[in-house]
C-alpha cells in the first residue's frame, strides 16, 4: 500500500512539473511559453559544423533524426541534435533544469535563458535564449539577429532565438495593452454617447422636443462655456497673485 502512494505521488508530482515547465514567472505576470511552435533550426556550431537542431522549446518534442542515428531514434526531449551530413545524433536532451529571467527593455521584452541537458548530469547542457521580437506573433520563433549559429564548448551548447512569446505587449496593461488611462477614456466617452444617445431619444419619444431641446439639461449646457470661462478667469487672476507676491 505505501509503495503504491509513493508511485501515484510520484505520477502526480511528475505531471506538475511537467505543466509547469511551460510557465515562466516573470514581474509582470506569468507568460506561457507553450504557444511557441516547435521549430527546426540548421545552425552552424563554432563556425565549422552545420547541426540540426529540433527544439520543443518547454514541451518535449520527437526528433526528425534518420533511424539509427543513436540516442535520438524517437526519444522525446527538449532538445535534440544530429550531423546534417551524417544523420549522427549528437545530443538529445530531456531534462528541462531552470529558467532565467531579466527585463530587457531595448527590445520592450524579457530576455528569458532555457536551461536543458541530458540524463547525465554532467554530460550535454543548453542554454536557449530567447528575445522579444514584436514584429513575430507568440507562436514564431526565428534565429536572433538572424544569425543560426550555436556557440559549443565544454559540452555546453548555447543559441539565441527571437518571438514574440517574451514581449511586454503579451501582459494587459503594458505595451499595445489598454492601461488605466485608457479604461478611463472608454468608459468617459462611451458613457457619455450613451447619455446624449438615450436623452435625445427619451425627450424626441415621450415629451416630443425637438432640435436643441432634445438635448437632456440643455440649459445647463448651454451654461457652460461661462462656467469654463469663469474657471479660466479665476484660476489666472489666483495664478497672477501668486507670481506678484513672489516677486515683491
Amino acid at each position: 500500500m505505501k509503495m503504491w502512494r509513493v508511485a501515484l505521488m510520484a505520477g502526480i508530482v511528475g505531471t506538475v512539473a511537467a505543466q509547469d515547465v511551460c510557465e515562466v514567472n516573470t514581474p509582470k505576470g506569468t507568460l506561457d511559453l507553450g504557444i511557441m511552435t516547435q521549430a527546426q533550426f540548421t545552425l552552424r556550431e563554432n563556425n565549422l559544423n552545420d547541426v540540426i537542431y529540433t527544439l520543443g522549446w518547454c514541451r518535449k518534442s520527437v526528433t526528425t533524426a534518420p533511424p539509427g542515428s543513436g540516442q535520438c531514434d524517437n526519444l522525446p526531449a527538449y532538445l535534440t541534435s544530429h550531423q546534417k551530413t551524417t544523420g549522427l545524433c549528437d545530443a538529445s536532451m530531456p531534462v528541462y533544469t531552470s529558467s532565467q529571467v531579466t527585463p530587457d527593455n531595448a527590445r520592450d521584452g524579457y530576455k528569458i535563458v532555457l536551461s536543458l541537458r541530458e540524463m547525465q548530469a554532467n554530460r550535454y547542457r543548453a542554454e536557449l535564449t530567447l528575445l522579444c521580437n514584436s514584429a513575430l506573433p507568440a507562436s514564431s520563433v526565428r534565429c536572433a539577429n538572424n544569425e543560426c549559429a550555436v556557440a559549443y564548448s565544454g559540452y555546453l551548447f548555447q543559441a539565441s532565438f527571437e518571438t514574440g512569446a517574451v514581449c511586454y505587449s503579451r501582459f494587459s496593461g503594458s505595451g499595445g495593452g489598454c492601461g488605466g488611462g485608457c479604461v478611463f477614456l472608454i468608459i468617459f466617452f462611451v458613457g457619455g454617447f450613451l447619455y446624449f444617445a438615450i436623452g435625445m431619444a427619451y425627450n424626441y419619444r415621450f415629451k416630443e422636443l425637438r432640435g436643441t431641446e432634445m438635448v437632456p439639461n440643455v440649459e445647463q449646457w448651454k451654461e457652460l462655456p461661462v462656467l469654463v470661462k469663469d474657471g479660466v478667469v479665476f484660476t489666472y487672476s489666483k495664478i497672477s497673485e501668486k507670481v506678484r507676491g513672489d516677486s515683491n
